[in-house]
Order: structure tokens, then sequence, then C-alpha cells
């Protein structure tokens, strides 16, 4: 209860200097790599051309780390995934941005590619490729064979950060995967010699990841963070 107060009173000081500028005016913003080379990248382009005294930093994380890096003062905003049975999180202010659908991608040979109906019994018996444990769409991932009393069969046999390289396991065979940052990957056609891969929707299944924009509850706005922060919704028309 009192958190938001402490917060609040704590933020004055930066207002005051910011009032008399008296500091050089900086925001630092913390959001996963998929967020940062995707969704991420106009509406930061635009605040630079239009605001390019503010110093602005850039932090790479996954979403529980970038939660825990706005926690300790780390960030000023953070844009983080929210998966399903996460705790509620009242220390923050939370503004939703957008849903991202799970899809499945495995070889077009394999087996999942051809049923009409999948389902989870039949997800799980397949080694699985995943964002890191970690990620929000790990946790989804997780959460829902949980619910379906499937946890204990799940058979992880890598977790990737990176997009193309959870794409080039996927096409030698090691696993299927299953996220959401695969769900912005276009699948290139594959040249001689390559396999081809199959992308699945599987929203009716894992439902969809939602992300947030965040900051910590009670602090003072800057000009500059109120700014971006506005900026950002509009480019994901919340705005």
């Amino acid at each position: 209860m009192a958190a938001p107060l402490v917060e609040g009173f704590d933020s004055l000081r930066e207002v005051f200097a910011d009032r008399r500028r008296k500091t050089t005016r900086t925001l630092s913003v913390v959001a996963p790599a998929p967020m940062l080379s995707g969704a991420l990248r106009e509406p930061i382009i635009q605040f630079r051309e239009a605001h390019p005294s503010v110093k602005l930093t850039l932090i790479d994380q996954r979403s529980r780390t970038a939660r825990q890096v706005i926690e300790n003062a780390g960030a000023d905003i953070a844009i983080i995934g929210v998966a399903a049975g996460d705790a509620p999180l009242p220390q923050f202010e939370m503004w939703p941005l957008a849903w991202y659908p799970f899809h499945l991608l495995c070889q077009k040979s394999h087996p999942l590619a051809k049923v009409r109906r999948i389902t989870l019994s039949e997800i799980v018996k397949h080694p699985l490729v995943l964002s890191p444990a970690d990620s929000s769409s790990h946790r989804q991932v997780r959460h829902v064979f949980e619910q379906a009393g499937l946890a204990e069969r799940m058979n992880v046999t890598m977790s990737a950060t990176q997009r193309g390289l959870l794409l080039s396991y996927v096409t030698i065979g090691f696993g299927i995967a299953i996220g959401t940052s695969a769900a912005s990957v276009k699948l290139s056609k594959p040249v001689d010699g390559e396999v081809e891969l199959f992308m699945r929707d599987v929203t009716s299944l894992l439902g969809q990841e939602e992300v947030f924009l965040i900051r910590r509850k009670g602090r003072h706005d800057l000009p500059h963070v109120r700014v971006f922060r506005e900026m950002m919704l509009r480019s994901f028309g919340k705005g």
C-alpha cells in the first residue's frame, strides 16, 4: 500500500530537476529482443528523431528479467509479455499493447503437419524447441500443459533465444517449435536441399500472449517519458 506513495516522493526530485533543466533528460526502456527488433523499432526511431536531446537507452532482457529490472529502478519503462497463470502485478501501472497468437512450427513432412485436428496430447509426444524458461511464451506453454496434466511428459530438447536458431533446429528435425516469436517470421521458400517448414496456428489450444507497457506505480511522469509512452501506445493502435 505504501509503495506507490514512496515512489511518488522519490520521483519528485527528478521532476524538480527536470523543470529546472539541471540534468540531462534520459529514458531507459527494457524489453525482450523480439520486441526490440520488431514492433518497437518504428516508434523508437520516431522518438529519437523528434527528441534528439534525450539520451535513450535500450536494454534487451526477457520478460521476467525485464520486470525485475524495472522493479529495481533499472529502467523507466518495460515492455513485457504476461503469460496465462502469471501472478498479478499490483506494483505496476500497465497498458495493454498487443495480443500475439501461438504457432507451431515443424517440418512439412512431420506428422503434426498432416493431422486435421491437433491436440495437446499429440503435441506432447514430440520433442519441443521453446524459448527460454523465463520467457512469457515458455511460461504460458508450460502452464497450459500443466492445466491439462501433461507437463511431466514435456520433452524440451532445446531452449533458443533467437528465432533464427530456433528455426534452424526445427529444420534439422531436432524438435517442433511452439511460441509467439515465430508468429512474425515469414517462412522463406527453401532452396535446393533444404527442408520445407510448416507453420500452424495453435491459438485454440494455447491461447494468446498479451504484451504490456509497464512502469512502477506512483511515479511522477517526466514529460519526455510520457511522450514516449503515448507514442508507443499510438503505434500499437491504443492511443
